[in-house]
């Protein structure tokens, strides 16, 4: 810190790690800057807009969950145990019989969902942070094939995992594409609306891709349409604006087709 050329600035430091980032400082002006780390350049920081810091409602909510454009995203893949191909044992050093293959499934690159990670601090204060979401795994897994007793030879996976994308982009989300926007809430792709019916007033989900057997949500999704218990989430991990819809919506009657998307957007 004595050799850098700014002295008697002030330095950003992180809240929960402590840790100094030498390349941002604030001048005796109360301006902040970022120094590039390549080429030297000082560029100013610009502070948050209203949007960002009015009331409490974006409090959690991190710059990057906003300003991600986009996140590789997949549905759709399987993994099985082929006994006849050899692979590399990784912990023998050395060609063995058999092999973990994978088959892919759709792959896409959308804006992500956003979900809410809860932990405590040391001190046992609890955290509340919105971040941006992706499939971790949805996935069938076949171990039929596999040496040894299973305790299922066939299985189901859906897990969304918390994602730094790195595709940031300088315009952020607007309020709808993540407050009715049914993949950012964790119904997968579709449209959210009015089923057309006189007198029906409770808001219907048409979801883009077919249901999954095992588990009966849409291929792409994260949890069932309005429903108050997430149900492919590890601990301490939910989707982020479930308390946005309330217990008065339903889903279409009629499930879309597997061969067909029930709606292209």
């Amino acid at each position: 810190m004595r050799k850098l050329p700014y002295q008697g600035y002030r330095f950003l430091r992180g809240e929960d790690s402590g840790e100094i980032y030498w390349n941002i400082w604030v001048d005796s002006l109360g301006q902040a800057f970022l120094v590039s780390k390549n080429s030297g350049k000082k560029r100013p920081l610009k502070s948050p807009v209203a949007t960002c810091t009015r009331g409490e409602a974006h409090k959690d909510v991190t710059c990057c969950t906003c300003h991600t454009a986009w996140a590789p995203q997949c549905v759709g893949c399987h993994t099985a145990y082929n006994p006849d191909v050899q692979s590399y044992d990784l912990l023998d050093k050395e060609k063995k019989a058999g092999k973990w293959e994978e088959f892919l499934g759709g792959f896409m690159a959308d804006p992500p969902a956003l979900g809410v990670i809860e932990k405590s601090k040391l001190d046992d204060t609890q955290v509340r942070t919105i971040m941006m979401f992706i499939p971790g795994m949805i996935m069938t897994m076949d171990a039929s094939l596999f040496p040894g007793k299973q305790e299922k030879a066939e299985s189901f996976h859906r897990l969304f995992a918390p994602a730094a994308p790195h595709t940031t982009s300088a315009v952020g989300r607007t309020c709808a594409s993540c407050h009715l926007d049914p993949l950012a809430i964790g119904y997968g792709r579709g449209k959210i609306g009015l089923p057309g019916c006189k007198g029906q007033r409770a808001l219907v989900f048409y979801p883009e891709y077919a249901a999954t057997p095992q588990d009966g949500l849409p291929q792409d999704a994260w949890i069932a349409f309005c429903r108050s218990r997430p149900v492919s989430s590890l601990p301490g991990q939910m989707p982020g604006l479930l308390r946005w819809w309330s217990s008065s919506v339903s889903s279409p009657s009629e499930p879309a087709s597997p061969a067909m998307p029930a709606i292209r957007t």
